[in-house]
């Protein structure tokens, strides 16, 4: 199964600043969750001190003329107004339009017109309002045929286009269910807004406010979903309790050419509608080409809160939408993606991070730990090519194995993956970089672990958790080798073998979790992704999902593309041994899945034509931990 699909028709734009290490995104103190105690009373939403809204209407050209009044050189000659400079592309700014401040009722009926201002020339307006931002008043302008823009107050930037009508009418679906308006915090909703605002999605094909609306809809699929979900979570309980997480983040930069990973160990506790802990060890790793060799940075004990949602349907609503996650129907494991872009020095030097963070639920007593495993690996590596050189270095390695638990021993048998490395050049120099792919098989090996009563596992170096059944474990950790300076981030991720499994073992709706690395003589690319994969109990499936890709040129000036792209697929094929080892798409991802079937971990490796000249010059590695959907 080909991860990898350039195909994007609508561009993401990074969006949350922060600092380099995993979570420190300014989320401390955020809310989220329909269990916080955030106010959404339909009576009282005043706070202490003013709040200032501001905002841009922008509409499709054929709608303008319906939501003002046009000026007498308008009326005689007609008008051109400069095209949108927001992320959504294809509208044109409303000018001097009434922009009205609405109270709607729990129903999200209008309860009363609060207030009026008026925008600007470039449809700009600004309001000062002891309101704060909430869920129970929405801005509206209004068109004379009837058609109307909405967004909810929900945070101070307030801009307003078919975008942000869109996440209206998602609320007002979930509404016509039996959902209320007390069902969403603040936050939930801006999470919904700037899914919408922040993803370049392209409107120019589109006349009119509806047909904006469903083109929208279409560009950016899990709106509506996530809204629907987000009204439906009261008695959900999702995972609780204390958790161990390691999270792997593979990041480059530009214009400076820059390739680094974070590697990072969590405890973290989920409590209903926050998710809060401390990191206990924290790695940077870069190198830049700009000095010589390898740069590293430690750091621990940063403290960490997170507010989420958990969904009936096994995913976690995050108030920071560039963060998704989801959970195993029995609460024991979950996953995470981070996706970000930071002006990491305030000048335009932009650093993009894809991040895996995978958690396991510390049990109450000692789990077992036996009998045969079937086991993935991913492994990444940055690094210089000697000590003092202008030249770095990217490898990733993929692998599968099966294993046997007996005696305190992790007894391996022989590996077999694939291994690509790029040989990066120093910026500017005009040299396109030298790309190896390897097939790797590796010996049989005994290994002993050390197994602790809180389900902490020990081997060879890496650190990770068993969950209570002993069905499930991971293993992550990060090493240091000093001639030529290198840094090592490795992944093991082990199912529990099954006995008598089959392609019916695998039947229901699996939302999976990614992150895969890309490399090309001319590109450093990295991928995170959301896949959602209907298995049929038969050996077919169906696969959508959203890909969020980041491309770093080494050639051309060193420019970034980042785009986020949806796909769907269909009759793809699989197949499921006795044991539990999967098979995608003829062996284009493997894997392997837990006795119940709820759990299941892949693998991918492939190469691409990457410039366009017939010949594969491009490789990529993914890994992925998906959920089986709960039966409601």
């Amino acid at each position: 199964m080909k991860m990898t699909r350039k195909t994007g028709a609508w561009r993401h734009r990074g969006v949350l600043t922060g600092t380099t290490l995993l979570f420190s995104l300014a989320l401390a103190g955020c809310g989220g969750g329909s269990g916080s105690d955030e106010n959404t009373d339909n009576t009282d939403n005043t706070g202490d001190t003013e709040t200032t809204y501001t905002g841009t209407v922008e509409a499709p050209s054929g709608q303008i003329a319906q939501l003002r009044e046009p000026g007498m050189l308008e009326r005689l000659g007609g008008f051109v107004m400069p095209t949108s400079v927001a992320a959504i592309t294809g509208l044109q700014p409303v000018p001097d339009v009434e922009v009205e401040l609405v109270r709607l009722n729990s129903d999200g009926s209008v309860a009363e017109v609060v207030t009026t201002v008026t925008a600007n020339s470039s449809g700009e307006f600004t309001l000062n309002s002891e309101l704060a931002p909430n869920s129970n008043h929405i801005f509206r302008v209004s068109a004379s045929g009837g058609a109307q823009m909405r967004v909810p107050m929900a945070r101070s930037e307030a801009d307003i286009n078919p975008g942000t009508e869109m996440v209206v009418r998602a609320m007002e679906t979930a509404i016509s269910s039996g959902a209320t308006l007390d069902d969403w915090t603040p936050e939930e909703l801006d999470s919904l807004v700037v899914q919408a605002v922040e993803s370049d999605v392209d409107l120019s094909s589109c006349s009119d406010i509806d047909s904006c609306v469903t083109s929208a809809s279409d560009q950016v699929p899990t709106v509506e979903e996530d809204t629907q979900t987000l009204a439906e979570n009261d008695g959900v309980t999702g995972p609780e309790g204390e958790f161990r997480f390691a999270a792997v983040e593979l990041a480059h930069s530009h214009p400076f050419w820059e390739v680094g990973h974070y590697f990072t160990e969590l405890t973290l506790s989920f409590s209903g509608s926050e998710l809060a802990g401390n990191t206990t060890s924290a790695y940077d790793d870069w190198w830049r080409e700009n000095t010589t060799g390898l740069e590293f940075d430690t750091s621990a004990d940063e403290s960490l809160t997170l507010g989420y949602s958990p969904g009936a349907d096994g995913r976690l609503i995050f108030s920071d939408s560039t963060l998704s996650g989801g959970y195993s129907a029995d609460g024991q494991v979950a996953a995470m993606l981070i996706r970000r872009a930071d002006d990491y020095d305030g000048s335009d030097s932009m650093e993009h991070v894809r991040g895996f963070v995978l958690g396991v639920k510390v049990p109450s007593s000692a789990p077992s730990l036996s009998g045969d495993y079937n086991i993935v690996t991913f492994s990444e590596n940055t690094g210089a090519v000697a000590a003092d050189s202008q030249e770095g270095q990217r490898d990733y390695e993929t692998g599968a194995v099966t294993a046997s638990v007996s005696g305190g021993n992790l007894n391996l048998g022989a590996n077999s993956g694939e291994s690509s490395d790029i040989v990066l050049p120093a910026a500017g120099s005009g040299v396109t970089g030298t790309v190896n792919h390897e097939s790797v098989s590796d010996p049989s090996e005994t290994i002993a672990y050390s197994l602790g009563s809180d389900g902490g596992l020990s081997v060879a170096g890496l650190d990770g958790q068993v969950t209570s059944s002993g069905d499930f474990f991971y293993l992550m950790g990060r090493s240091e080798l000093s001639a030529p300076p290198e840094s090592l981030v490795d992944m093991v991720l082990a199912t529990r073998a099954g006995t008598g499994m089959d392609v019916s073992s695998l039947q229901g709706t699996y939302r999976f979790y990614g992150v895969e690395g890309q490399l090309s003589e001319n590109e450093d690319g990295l991928m995170s992704m959301v896949l959602t994969a209907d298995f049929d109990g038969s050996g077919s499936l169906d696969l959508s999902g959203v890909e969020y890709e980041s491309d770093v040129d080494m050639i051309d000036e060193l420019q970034d593309e980042v785009s986020t792209s949806s796909f769907s697929e269909s009759g793809i094929s699989y197949t499921v041994s006795a044991s539990g080892e999967v098979s995608l798409d003829g062996g284009g991802a493997v894997g392997a899945v837990t006795p119940d079937g709820e759990v299941m971990v892949l693998i991918s490796a492939g190469s691409e034509d990457d410039d366009g000249d017939g010949t594969d010059d491009g490789w990529w590695h993914g890994v992925l931990v998906g959920f089986r959907e709960p039966a409601n």
